[in-house]
């Protein structure tokens, strides 16, 4: 048996002679404009994915309409609203003081409310959240955490926010 060691078969230095014949030489050319390259390549297809998404929003909203679009925007608002007052309510059933800042947000919801729901299903109602608006922040400006008229203000944003909307989400219209 002839032993000879594989890895001195196999090891050629890139200049030595194989079979008579010169090793192949491997070369890497890079472009030094490949970033740049890359850059516009990924922008375009963030473009595409722009225009793509672009154009699948205005379908959505040439589907449903104004009106439909004018509820949803109205009730996205109302729930902002509720949100923020039932802050306010979560606050004083745990006994927390009421959170920093509440008073002039509910004067800045009462200033936009009539803005806010025009054109759609609730506009009607807009004396009555005015109202309630009204009756949580005097009691948030007494600090009366003991009145149940800002968790009930909530409650009726609430309701107000859901009935803007014909259809509700996996319900009945």
């Amino acid at each position: 048996m002839n032993q000879t060691n594989p890895a001195s078969q196999n090891s050629h230095p890139v200049d030595v002679e194989a079979n008579g014949k010169k090793a192949a030489e491997f070369k890497i050319d890079i472009d030094p404009k490949i970033g740049e390259k890359l850059q516009e390549g990924l922008q375009g297809g963030v473009d595409v994915l722009q225009g793509l998404f672009s154009g699948f929003v205005k379908s959505i909203q040439d589907a449903m309409g104004p009106e439909m679009m004018r509820n949803l925007e109205a009730s996205q608002w109302l729930g902002q609203v509720a949100a923020s007052l039932d802050e306010v309510a979560v606050a004083w059933r745990a006994g927390a003081p009421t959170p920093s800042g509440k008073s002039g947000e509910l004067s800045c919801y009462a200033e936009r409310l009539a803005e806010e729901i025009r054109g759609s299903r609730v506009e009607g109602q807009a004396d009555s959240l005015r109202n309630w608006l009204e009756l949580a922040k005097s009691a948030i400006e007494r600090d009366d955490s003991q009145s149940r008229s800002v968790a009930d203000a909530a409650g009726y944003f609430s309701a107000t926010a859901k009935s803007a909307m014909p259809v509700q989400v996996g319900g009945k219209s």
